[in-house]
Order: C-alpha cells, then sequence, then structure tokens
C-alpha cells in the first residue's frame, strides 16, 4: 500500500511538474512578449525623443543665430547711436555758436536801431542851433533816412509798424495824417518816403485787426496811408466791426491787396464765407500772400472785373504809387499813368452768387473805380431778393469816365427800395443822405428800406 502512495504522490507530482512548467513557459512566453512590446515601445520613444533632440538642437541652433543677429545689430545700433550723439553734440555745438552769434547780432542791429531813432528824432526835432522844433515838410524828412542800409530800413519800418485802435477816427482821409501832431506818424512817413524813393520791392509786415497781418509795400497810396497813420479807411471799418458776425457772407468787389478781405475773414469766422473780387494780376498776387500768410481758408478769391454782363474787358493796370486805380474806365486823376492794359474777364454778382452756390449775401462792399453801378446791374436777382448791405465808393470824377454819376447810383438804388446813409465821423454810425444832409465820405452806405431802422440801431 506505501508503494501504492508513492507512485499515485510520482504521478501527481509529474503533472504538477508538467503543469508548472507550462505555468512558467506560458509566463516566460508572455513576459518576452511583453518585452517585446516594451522594446518596440522604447524604440518608439527613443526615435520621438531623438526626434524631439534634433528639433531642439535645429532650434537651438536658430536661436543660437537670431541671437548673434540681434548681437550684431546691437553693436550696429550702438555704433550707430554713438555717431548720432556725437553728431548731434556736435549741432547742439553750433547751434549754441550759431545763437551766440545772432544775439551778437541783434545786440548790434538793436544799437543800431536805436542810434537810427535818435538820428530820425534829432533830425526831426532840432535845428542846427539846438533849437527845439519839429520840422515835418516833406522836403525835411525825406532825407532822415538817407544813412541807412536797405535791409536796415525795412527792419525799422516793420519794427515801427502800428496799428490804431478800431474807432471813429475824424481827419481820416488820405493825406490828412501830415497834419497830425503825432510825432511817431512823421517818423513812419519819413521811413516810407525813403522807401519807396529807393524803389524797395520788399514788402514789410505789419499788424491788421483781430491778430491778421499784411504785408504791406511801401510805395503806393494805400500803404502810405496805413503804415503812417496806423489806419485805412477808419470810420468804415470801425463800421463794418459792428455789422459783420459769424457765418456772414461778404463780397469784396475789387480786392486789391486785402485789407477789407482779411478783416472780414477774421469777422465772419469758419462758418462764414468771403469772396475776394480783383482783376490786376500785381494785387492779385499780393492779396493771395496776404490770404495764404492769414490762413483765411475760409476766402475765395475770383480773377475778374464786375460789370454789368460777364465778357472781357480792357484794365488799365496804374503805376505802382497809385495801384489801386487800377480802372476799366478812365483814372479819375490827373498825372496817374499807365503801366500796361491787360484784357481781363468780367463777370456779374448774380453768376458768382450761382458759381459759389451762396445761399446768401449779408455785405457788398464795392470800390471799383467808377464801375459800381455796372456791377450793380450785374446784381439785380441778389439786390431783389438777398438784399445785402451795400458799402459803395461814390466818386462823381470815377463814375463819369464809365458814362454814370452818383444820382444816376441813387436812383438806381432807389428802385430797388434801398437808400442811401453816410458815416458820421464821430461815431462812424450811419446817417441818412438828403438834400440838406448830403454826403461828405465818398464811401456810402446803402441797405433795403425794411433794414434802415435796424442799421441806424447800430
Amino acid at each position: 500500500m506505501l508503494e501504492g502512495v508513492k507512485q499515485w504522490l510520482s504521478a501527481i507530482s509529474e503533472d504538477a511538474a508538467r503543469r508548472a512548467v507550462g505555468d512558467v513557459a506560458n509566463d516566460l512566453l508572455r513576459f518576452a512578449q511583453q518585452v517585446e512590446i516594451d522594446r518596440q515601445t522604447a524604440a518608439e520613444i527613443a526615435a520621438a525623443t531623438q526626434a524631439r533632440l534634433d528639433q531642439l538642437t535645429a532650434s537651438a541652433e536658430a536661436l543660437k543665430q537670431e541671437a548673434a543677429a540681434v548681437q550684431a545689430r546691437l553693436d550696429q545700433l550702438s555704433a550707430s547711436s554713438e555717431r548720432e550723439l556725437a553728431d548731434q553734440s556736435a549741432r547742439i555745438t553750433r547751434l549754441a555758436d550759431e545763437t551766440t552769434r545772432m544775439g551778437a547780432q541783434l545786440d548790434q542791429r538793436h544799437g543800431a536801431l536805436t542810434a537810427t531813432l535818435l538820428y530820425a528824432l534829432r533830425g526831426l526835432l532840432f535845428t542846427n542851433q539846438g533849437t527845439t522844433v519839429v520840422k515835418t515838410s516833406r522836403e525835411h524828412i525825406a532825407g532822415v533816412f538817407s544813412g541807412l542800409s536797405d535791409r536796415l530800413l525795412l527792419e525799422l519800418a516793420e519794427a515801427l509798424a502800428t496799428l490804431a485802435p478800431l474807432e471813429p477816427t475824424r481827419h481820416a482821409r488820405f493825406g490828412d495824417f501830415e497834419n497830425s501832431a503825432d510825432l511817431a506818424v512823421h517818423i513812419r512817413h519819413a521811413l516810407w518816403l525813403s522807401a519807396k524813393a529807393r524803389g524797395l520791392r520788399e514788402a514789410v509786415i505789419v499788424p491788421w485787426h483781430y491778430g491778421t497781418r499784411l504785408a504791406l509795400h511801401l510805395e503806393n497810396d494805400l500803404s502810405l496811408t496805413l503804415y503812417a497813420s496806423g489806419h485805412f479807411e477808419a470810420n468804415e471799418f470801425a463800421f463794418l466791426d459792428r455789422v459783420l458776425g459769424p457765418g456772414m457772407v461778404f463780397l469784396d468787389g475789387g480786392a486789391n491787396e486785402g485789407l477789407y478781405t482779411i478783416f472780414a475773414s477774421a469777422k465772419v469766422g469758419g462758418e462764414g464765407r468771403v469772396i475776394a473780387v480783383e482783376p490786376s494780376p500785381r494785387e492779385l498776387a499780393r492779396l493771395r500772400r496776404n490770404v495764404e500768410m492769414n490762413n483765411a481758408r475760409t476766402v475765395e478769391i475770383v480773377e475778374a472785373a464786375l460789370a454789368e454782363q460777364p465778357g472781357v474787358l480792357s484794365l488799365q493796370v496804374a503805376e505802382d504809387e497809385h495801384s489801386g486805380q487800377n480802372t476799366v474806365g478812365a483814372f479819375a486823376y490827373e498825372g496817374v499813368k499807365t503801366t500796361t492794359t491787360t484784357e481781363v474777364e468780367a463777370t456779374t454778382i448774380d453768376d458768382i452768387v450761382r458759381q459759389h452756390a451762396l445761399a446768401k449775401i449779408d455785405v457788398i462792399k464795392l470800390d471799383i473805380e467808377g464801375a459800381e453801378i455796372r456791377a450793380l446791374r450785374g446784381a439785380d436777382t441778389v439786390l431783389r431778393e438777398m438784399r445785402p448791405l451795400l458799402l459803395v465808393e461814390v466818386s462823381e470824377a470815377s463814375l463819369r469816365h464809365q458814362s454814370g454819376s452818383p444820382v444816376e447810383l441813387r436812383d438806381f438804388l432807389k428802385g430797388y427800395d434801398y437808400v442811401m446813409f453816410d458815416l458820421d465821423e464821430e461815431t462812424a454810425k450811419a446817417v441818412p443822405i438828403t438834400d440838406e444832409t448830403p454826403a461828405r465820405s465818398t464811401n456810402v452806405i446803402a441797405v433795403h428800406s425794411e433794414r434802415a431802422g435796424d442799421l441806424l440801431e447800430r
């Protein structure tokens, strides 16, 4: 029996061993398979890792190259900055030297101007015996500044330019300043005479109203009055100062160099409009300069003469001294010479309104040397529908040269129900013109009867 048990145990052990061996073999196979899988996975990871390393290596190389480029640029900028700093330092040094030099020149110029003024005052105030006396005759003052250079003369003229207040002025007519008791007026007169005698073409910059400026040529009637006295047609401007306001439309017929144009532009502001009508090439150039110098963007320039109908007219361009007398007729005063005759375009006020799409005109100023009636005949629609206030020169001599007269002008405007006013010298207010109180000024105001009451209150 014991032997049988041994055999049974032996059999069991063999089976168990076979099973154990089989299990071990299976485990080994699975392990081998797992190892293979892990090997493949490891290979894939290694490949991916190598690829990433290659990528990082490439990126590192790119960064290295970029860093090198940045460093090179920094080196370049550093060198450039050093050069720019050196250049800037040199410029600052030159500027400092120039400033010092200019300061010395200004000191010299100030001394020269002071000496010149003393020279002028001595020439005007003292006789050879030292007696105080104001000597203001043309013959005397014409030579007061004869010792100055052209440049110093113009600089002195610009430095002494003045502007009278916007207020009514008695004796504001042409030439009245020669009787002034103000010595400064006669000094400026002397400067004007000296500049004109030398034929100086360069303009001086003088102050004008509301912070504007004018380029003034010291050679003509306009500049003589304005420069010497500090005002021009003072009562007319004092009147317009009360009439013009923001948003208005002003038509300047015979704009000349732009005194009324620039003034009106300042008064009507950015919402208003100014139409400046001028036919003379010489005056147009000066008008444009003044418009540009004052950045007067509301000004629109019309290169034409005003007349009763469109066409072409012959303009007599007066000599420089009397440049305000250019005319499509004949000169009103004897002795005025023509420098040239030029063909110019003629237009009408009604056409200007259409071409410039004007919804209204508030004020029209006409100073066109006798063509005033002709211009008003070309403003039929404007006078009937818009009824602007008119500031019109009425010169019997000028009107006569174009087959007109003050009476004809009055009757023409009366046909549109306009009434005429003069300007009082004490107040610059409108005063009705009647047979008993005729106009004393060559410039008159005309307004539609419906607005006459309002005008008298201004």
